[in-house]
């Protein structure tokens, strides 16, 4: 026989409908003979009974219901409370799945990158302000320095490493280690399509620029679409066609010669002509005299950034930044809004063309499209790309900050979006869109 004392503790579980089979026969046997423990039993399931009504069989019946449904009720919403827990803890736990996946993909928001992507999002907020100071502290200074101290000039050029020669009725000068014997079928004018259209396929597997003779391009282009299946198309500066290895642009040379250049690198990217495998003869003579003296300061002008040190220098960066974006505002152009797109990681130099060239680290990246407004056109859309390291930024890209018509064309001055490190030199890539043509008015 189980103690009263013991069975006190047990009424509780049995009038709530929770005990097992083995407690539920015990506590009926024991309230079978025991009038204490019965009666306590009788007052944790009928409280607010009175005497009388307890003695109706039908009033019995009806709060047997009531009670098997308010115990019943008691476990339902146990289960309620327990499945809430679980899913508030699971939740968070598939937040942190999520993360840790796109952490290994290299794609998406990531525990690595969310500091990052805060960052760009201070940065573009800042930029639609116009407070350009307080973008300066997302930058790196000292790497842009030690960049340009320590780069290497390009060698002087000397006539007798070069080598005339005559392709389609025009003279080039190429590099001396050439073979003569590449050029002598082409001699004769109408009779270079065939060499023109070798060098577009060079350009396009090597990533070159060489320049292809507005006079032949038509004919070439023609002949390298079978052999690379892929279209060679003239694009003008305007065109919404992508710039690839497979679409050129035409340029006009100093002469005014025209030459169209395949746009890998960018439609607008500045083009060295003394970088050419083939420089026209007219080009190289105007430009080699030139060429060296340009060599010539830019040895002088690193020695100049030595001299500087870098306290000096980052504090020179920092003030030239400022007026040129003053200067942007000042032409009435400003961000209208911004989309931050889906963040990726790659190695540093990964190239589209080449994705199997990669460094020893990869970097956090996101594309931010920048709807920006001016007082000569409604909205101009560009593409910023933040590298993100650390608290650290660095953003390529450029915007147009001055539109303005010059005899017929438009002349455009593009203002890089983060810091120009070369604040020593007068740096501007100015240019005149002539028509379907551009042509350069200088450095």
């Amino acid at each position: 026989m189980i103690p009263c004392e013991i069975m006190k503790d047990l009424l509780p579980t049995y009038a709530a409908g929770e005990c097992s089979d083995a407690t539920r026969k015990a506590v009926d046997e024991h309230i079978a003979s025991c009038a204490t423990c019965s009666r306590s039993l009788r007052a944790m399931t009928e409280p607010a009974v009175e005497a009388e009504a307890t003695s109706d069989p039908a009033r019995k019946e009806e709060l047997g219901k009531e009670m098997t449904f308010k115990s019943g009720f008691k476990k339902i919403r146990r289960r309620w409370l327990i499945s809430i827990i679980c899913i508030l803890l699971i939740i968070p736990l598939s937040g942190l799945g999520f993360l840790g996946y796109n952490e290994t993909r290299g794609e998406g928001y990531a525990f690595s990158n969310m500091k990052g992507l805060g960052n760009v999002d201070a940065y573009m907020k800042s930029l639609q302000k116009g407070d350009y100071e307080a973008l300066l502290k997302y930058y790196d200074f000292e790497p842009m320095y030690r960049e340009i101290v320590n780069q290497q000039t390009d060698d002087l050029l000397y006539l007798q490493s070069y080598l005339l020669v005559e392709i389609g009725g025009a003279k080039y000068y190429v590099n001396n280690s050439r073979d003569r014997s590449e050029f002598e079928p082409y001699t004769e004018a109408g009779s270079d399509a065939e060499f023109w259209a070798q060098v577009i396929i060079e350009n396009a597997e090597n990533g070159q620029e060489n320049l292809i003779p507005e006079k032949v391009f038509a004919e070439a282009a023609q002949k390298v679409g079978n052999s690379l299946g892929e279209e060679i198309i003239a694009i003008d500066l305007l065109s919404e066609e992508p710039d690839s290895p497979y679409t050129y642009v035409l340029y006009y040379a100093p002469d005014g010669s025209g030459y169209y250049r395949p746009t890998i690198n960018g439609r607008l990217a500045e083009l060295n002509w003394m970088n050419l495998d083939y420089i026209p003869e007219t080009i190289f003579k105007t430009y080699m005299h030139d060429y060296n003296q340009k060599i010539e300061a830019d040895r002088e002008i690193i020695e100049a950034y030595q001299l500087l040190g870098l306290e000096e220098y980052t504090k020179m960066v920092k003030e030239k930044y400022i007026a040129d974006m003053k200067e942007i505002s000042a032409q009435d152009m400003r961000v209208e809004s911004y989309t931050i797109g889906n963040p990726y990681r790659r190695f540093e130099d990964w190239n589209p063309i080449d994705p199997f060239e990669k460094s020893e680290k990869e970097y956090w990246f996101v594309d931010v499209e920048v709807h920006f407004s001016t007082k000569d056109l409604e909205m101009i859309d560009q593409i910023l790309t933040f590298k993100m390291e650390g608290d650290k930024l660095d953003v390529e890209g450029s915007f147009a900050g001055v539109i303005v018509d010059l005899n017929g064309g438009t002349s455009v001055y593009m203002y890089s979006a983060g810091p120009n490190p070369y604040v020593l030199e007068e740096k501007s890539t100015t240019f005149l869109i002539d028509g379907d043509a551009i042509v350069w008015l200088g450095d």
